[in-house]
C-alpha cells in the first residue's frame, strides 16, 4: 500500500483506503504487486468486486471479470502479476467480456 506523505509544516497525510487508480487496459500490460480481492461501491451504491495492486508506491485496482477473478484466484497475495489485456469478445445480447493473460512471480 502506499506510503502516507510527511509534511514538512508536522502534518502528516493519513491513507483514506481508497481505491487507488484504476487500471486502464487502453494502455497495454500492467505490472505490480497483487494485494488481492476488494469490494468497492459503485456510484449507485451497489457493491461489486475489484483487485488491488500495487506500483511503485501507487494503489492500483480493477474491476473483476470472470477471466480475470479465474487466474488472481490461484496467485498469492504478494505475488508479482504481469497482466496483457487481449480485448474483449462480444456475447450474445451485445454484451462483452474482457480476455486477459495473467503470469505471476513470487516476489
Amino acid at each position: 500500500m502506499a506510503q502516507p506523505d510527511k509534511q514538512d509544516d508536522g502534518w502528516e497525510d493519513v491513507p483514506t483506503g481508497g481505491l487507488g487508480e484504476k487500471i486502464d487496459w487502453k494502455d497495454g500490460p500492467f505490472e505490480g504487486t497483487y494485494l488481492g480481492p476488494i469490494t468497492a461501491t459503485d456510484k449507485e451504491g451497489v457493491e461489486l468486486e475489484a483487485f488491488a495492486f500495487e506500483k511503485d508506491g501507487t494503489d492500483y485496482f480493477a474491476w473483476s471479470s470472470h477471466q480475470l477473478k479465474e487466474a488472481l484466484e490461484q496467485v498469492p497475495v504478494g505475488n508479482e502479476v504481469h497482466i496483457e489485456p487481449l480485448g474483449k469478445r462480444e456475447l450474445e445480447g451485445g454484451r462483452t467480456v474482457n480476455l486477459f493473460k495473467v503470469r505471476q512471480r513470487a516476489a
